[in-house]
């Protein structure tokens, strides 16, 4: 095909934007982000490997069965680095390649018409909705990308062992994952009607998943672990299954299904373009977009009233692939595409970006990162007050990343060593001097914590207070 003068030089510039957009989100992900569920166990697990096993990490840091493959392929590298600065902005550029960077690359990929792919990339890397999401030290970019190269795979009719691995991996990475799998696993089964090949991937599919459903069994006494605590209780301590219990069961109402509803049209491009372009084109292409709405009404469905839109990330990427392949058979000329460049750029929040960059780049030049980490960080700031190898008891404080080498935090959320302190049980009373340090934010009273204030505050932030404990 013969490519005129003028569309390469729109080429061109395409391409020029999108080097420049893939650098400024790259150098926004040296930016140390306060994101409470990477420094309390994602990144945990891995730092601990340094002088525990994977058994003992696993039962120590609190929130380790939410985590994953990701979080598992990240423990040695993690183990070699430390808890420093350094290994979480790794952490965090490793997330956004695997995930943003990767599904908008699956998107140009896929769509033929290399300028409406480049606008797809493009629409991929400035999603503004929770987009910090795809930045932290997560798994659900990973997620998203790898679902997005599944519904490719059972689009182009892959192997049906390959589609059944890349299903199965899915969960493994995240349990959540499932809320992905399943609707996923719905398509095949419309798009391969073979039967013998649908057995095929069901089998190499539940295999894998059975890895983390064994997992948490083993360990919680409850597969689904943190979900479905009514049905599988299990052996999961007092604290975490009341926050569960109340997080996943409570209801969706209407300023939840609003919220997420306007999430899931990611802006002005997708809700204007989407009904234009199913008129326009006559329903053609219109299961990728039934398929977007299939996962996103299984979450809503599933996850009640929490409007957390990082559990529909593959939404966002099969809108923009059903636009980008719909604006294929709509012909649209270059000055549409100019605006939907625009609308695309106008929706990205790229001020934000240009603004973290310009803060990051700053300070690793002048050497200040380890200031600017307690800027970004604040309860970090607890652990400088604390030696290696320390006891701490914590009514909530869960941020262990930056925490010295040996030490063993015990706190609320979910460690069944936290219980009796709860209750204040007349071991846990006589056991207080066992621990070294204790940081309170005064959540629960009781003779116990009582007892801890009696000893001497070195530090207070906020509403967290650190004591050291005299023996």
């Amino acid at each position: 095909m013969q490519i005129h003068l003028k569309d390469r030089k729109s080429l061109i510039y395409l391409y020029v934007i999108l080097a420049l957009i893939i650098v400024v989100k790259f150098l926004e992900t040296l930016t140390p982000f306060n994101y409470a569920d990477s420094l309390y166990y994602g990144m945990v697990i891995g730092k601990n490997l340094s002088w525990q096993s994977l058994k003992d990490s696993y039962l120590t840091v609190c929130g380790s069965f939410q985590s994953g493959l990701v979080e598992f392929l990240q423990a040695y590298p993690i183990s070699k680095m430390g808890g420093n600065i350094w290994t979480q902005v790794t952490m965090q550029a490793m997330h956004f390649i695997f995930g943003q960077l990767l599904a908008g690359y699956i998107l140009y990929k896929n769509i033929k018409d290399k300028k409406i792919a480049i606008i797809a990339f493009i629409a991929a890397l400035t999603i503004s909705v929770d987009s910090d999401f795809f930045l932290y030290s997560k798994t659900d970019g990973y997620l998203a990308s790898l679902g997005l190269y599944t519904f490719f795979s059972i689009r182009k009719r892959n192997n049906p062992y390959i589609i059944g691995l890349l299903l199965g991996l899915i969960p493994l990475i995240k349990l959540s994952g499932l809320l992905i799998t399943a609707p996923l696993s719905l398509y095949y089964m419309i798009k391969n009607r073979d039967f013998k090949n649908i057995l095929k991937t069901a089998f190499v599919a539940l295999a894998l998943t059975s890895i983390i459903l064994i997992r948490n069994y083993i360990f919680t006494g409850t597969p689904f672990y943190p979900a479905l605590l009514k049905i599988f209780p299990g052996d999961v301590s007092q604290t975490p299954r009341e926050y569960y219990l109340s997080a996943l069961s409570s209801p969706i109402n209407s300023s939840v299904l609003l919220r997420v509803m306007k999430d899931f049209f990611l802006g002005k491009m997708v809700f204007i373009l989407i009904p234009f372009l199913i008129y326009k084109n006559k329903f053609k292409n219109i299961e990728i977009y039934l398929l977007s709405l299939v996962v996103f009404g299984i979450y809503v469905i599933i996850n009640g009233g929490i409007s957390a839109s990082r559990f529909f990330f593959l939404c966002f990427f099969l809108n923009i692939f059903y636009i980008g392949i719909s604006l294929e058979h709509a012909r649209i000329a270059n000055k549409q595409l100019v605006l939907l460049l625009i609308l695309v750029l106008v929706d990205s929040k790229i001020d934000k970006t240009l603004k973290r960059d310009k803060e990051n780049i700053k300070n690793i030049i002048t050497n200040n990162y380890h200031k600017y980490r307690q800027d970004k960080i604040p309860l970090s700031k607890f652990w400088d007050y604390i030696p290696e190898n320390s006891k701490i008891l914590s009514d909530e404080f869960s941020q262990q990343f930056y925490a010295p080498k040996g030490v063993e935090l015990i706190f609320g959320q979910c460690n069944k060593k936290f219980e009796p302190f709860r209750n204040c049980t007349e071991e846990a009373y006589s056991n207080i001097e066992r621990f070294d340090y204790a940081i309170l934010a005064d959540r629960y009273t009781n003779k116990c914590f009582d007892k801890v204030k009696n000893n001497e505050k070195i530090y207070e932030y906020g509403r967290y207070k650190l004591y050291r404990i005299e023996k």
